[in-house]
């Protein structure tokens, strides 16, 4: 469970510093282009839709509240067996697992 955690939580971090870090370009109508310049200096695009955005951030809170419950199942479970709690917190059901943002490259380098 800890590890499904870490690895959702990567893939929303992920997406959330490629989003944070991308320039938009909306002069198309109806439709959303991101693009960044990637540590080789690559220009790398995407172009979500409406609903694939939507989702990254229903993942992001999915993830966020998974965590939140996982803190308080793991610390209820924990260790003072001489003082147990008195309900333990339950095992939270894991969410799905985020889907990526695919970011990809679209023209020669930017930098030298």
């Amino acid at each position: 469970m800890l590890e499904a955690f870490v690895k959702g939580f990567r893939i929303c971090a992920e997406n959330r510093n490629l989003l944070m870090h991308s320039n938009i370009n909306a002069s198309v109508q109806d439709a959303i282009m991101l693009h960044k310049a990637n540590k080789e200096g690559h220009i790398i695009a995407c172009r979500p839709t409406i609903e694939e955005l939507r989702q990254v951030a229903d993942d992001m809170n999915a993830y966020f509240h998974f965590g939140v419950l996982l803190a308080n199942a793991v610390s209820s479970h924990a260790g003072d067996y001489a003082n147990p709690p008195v309900l333990p917190f339950p095992w939270p059901a894991t969410p799905p697992r985020p889907k990526p943002l695919e970011y990809k490259s679209i023209s020669r380098p930017e930098r030298a």
